[in-house]
């Protein structure tokens, strides 16, 4: 009886610690043109300064801007859905959005 319990506590202890290395985030810091083989064509969601927070996809980098085709925004009304230029010195973060497998 005692060993059915041991068991069960077992995999009970096994299930907790495969859970604790999902989907970890793991942040990295790149230059501004090291940014767009990286986030280009690919979903993103950019916090400005001011507190909003766009979510989209990547179109393009450009020296100055950042291309995204919005989707949506959240915080402030400053930008619209479709493609919006938004400043380098308006963005705190980008948290690129990556899907594995098909």
């Amino acid at each position: 009886m005692i060993f059915k319990y041991q068991i069960v506590l077992l995999i009970l202890l096994l299930c907790a610690g495969q859970t604790s290395g999902l989907a970890a985030a793991q942040p990295i810091e790149l230059k501004w043109n090291e940014l767009a083989p990286i986030i280009q064509g690919h979903g993103v969601e950019v916090s400005l300064k001011e507190g909003t927070k766009i979510l989209g996809e990547a179109v393009v980098v450009r020296g100055d801007s950042l291309v995204v085709e919005v989707k949506k925004v959240s915080g402030g009304k400053t930008y619209h859905k479709g493609s919006a230029a938004i400043p380098r010195t308006e963005i705190s973060l980008i948290k690129l959005e990556r899907t594995r497998g098909t």
